[in-house]
């Protein structure tokens, strides 16, 4: 069976929350924590169906693990979110995510940004075939 760690209709999405936090946090960006209940990234959600997100040892970009997305039908979507409290003294958030992909006939992707619940950029990616790790960034500015 062919894996698949691009997606039709991905949508990465980091929620940033406006609060002065002075309590350091694992944001778990690496997805080097993995709880061993659930066996899946601690402080990420999955919502959507038709998918598997598993644990990959394997194919890795930095560190010990990545993150193996698995469609299992077609005109699926699927959010996997992070929230990070906003506590910084900068006008600008930058987030960068490095993508490989293997066999995947069509499908799109979309980094997304917010504040407050509320989104602030989007950057949607037409993904296909086989890439070996890929960066992507989205960038906003918060006044």
């Amino acid at each position: 069976m062919k894996k698949l760690i691009g997606l039709l209709f991905l949508c990465f999405s980091m929620i940033v929350v406006a609060q002065n936090n002075k309590t350091p946090y694992d944001f778990n960006l690496d997805f080097e924590n993995i709880s061993t209940e659930s066996q899946s990234p601690v402080n990420w959600n999955k919502m959507g169906k038709g998918y598997t997100i598993s644990v990959d040892t394997m194919a890795v970009h930095n560190g010990k693990n990545s993150i193996m997305i698995s469609s299992e039908g077609s005109n699926n979507m699927l959010s996997f979110s992070n929230t990070i409290p906003l506590s910084f003294d900068g006008k600008e958030v930058e987030f960068n995510i490095y993508i490989k992909c293997q066999d995947v006939s069509s499908g799109e992707m979309v980094l997304a940004l917010s504040a407050d619940n509320l989104y602030q950029n989007f950057t949607p990616l037409a993904i296909s075939g086989t890439t070996d790790w890929t960066e992507y960034s989205i960038k906003s500015s918060y006044v």
